[in-house]
């Protein structure tokens, strides 16, 4: 089985500056590919830089200790810089590790992402389904033509394929894979980020339904208001 190392970069301290810093939330796109991934047997982890303040040189050591077979880092466009970045440190550590790319920005902009040299996928849309069957895919050695939502080079030029259809009901999921996210969201680092912003992280049943987040406003102090976030929330 493969190794699998998400990152989610440093955007609070590196990019946004401190006076963000209540705004740090749980990265559930990764989570929730982690915990599919998980779920069928991948050794996986998550590297969260951004709530622990790691710089470049922390993720390379720690790239160069875990010693992944494929990385895995998310994105919105003010990252792009970052992300490539990351890449560039995963592949000084071992050109042999493949670097997949996905979030915001590789979904709208896949063929400029992948000019990258040291960026390998990226994952259009929604990551869970074409992040385990890449994984599937390179544990093989098969082709990646047939893998929806995904971006690869080929002979010298880029190809995406089509776009993977959205989860209708996104209650349908395996509840089990939403309990795998949270335990992920403690041992991740980020749970002393998630105490500062979230009111309530789950009811007594254990269930996430509501994320709160802390928003500094230009004048007065701080309020909570709900965030937009109810991934795990009953319907």
């Amino acid at each position: 089985k493969m190794k699998v190392l998400l990152v989610n970069p440093n955007y609070i301290t590196q990019v946004y500056g401190e006076e963000t810093l209540d705004y740090l939330v749980a990265p559930l796109g990764l989570l929730y590919i982690a915990a599919v991934l998980k779920q069928d047997g991948v050794d996986v982890g998550l590297l969260e830089a951004n709530a622990l303040g790691l710089s470049m040189d922390d993720i390379e050591k720690e790239i160069l200790r875990q010693k992944p077979d494929l990385v895995g880092i998310t994105g919105t466009t003010p990252l792009a810089g970052r992300v490539e970045e990351i890449a560039l440190r995963v592949k000084s550590v071992d050109r042999g590790i493949k670097v997949v790319v996905g979030g915001p920005h590789a979904t709208i902009l896949p063929k400029e992402v992948l000019k990258s040299p040291d960026i390998d996928f990226c994952v259009c849309g929604e990551g869970e389904i074409t992040a385990l069957e890449l994984v599937k895919a390179l544990d093989k050695g098969s082709d990646f033509n047939g893998i929806l939502g995904l971006g690869f080079k080929t002979n010298g030029r880029v190809q995406v394929n089509g776009s993977r259809p959205l989860i209708k009901d996104l209650d349908s999921s395996d509840p089990g894979i939403k309990i795998e996210a949270l335990k992920l969201v403690a041992k991740t680092g980020n749970s002393a980020a998630s105490a500062k912003v979230a009111e309530k992280l789950q009811d007594a049943d254990g269930t996430v339904k509501w994320f709160t987040i802390r928003a500094i406003e230009k004048l007065g102090e701080p309020k909570t208001f709900p965030a937009l976030l109810p991934l795990f929330r009953d319907r």
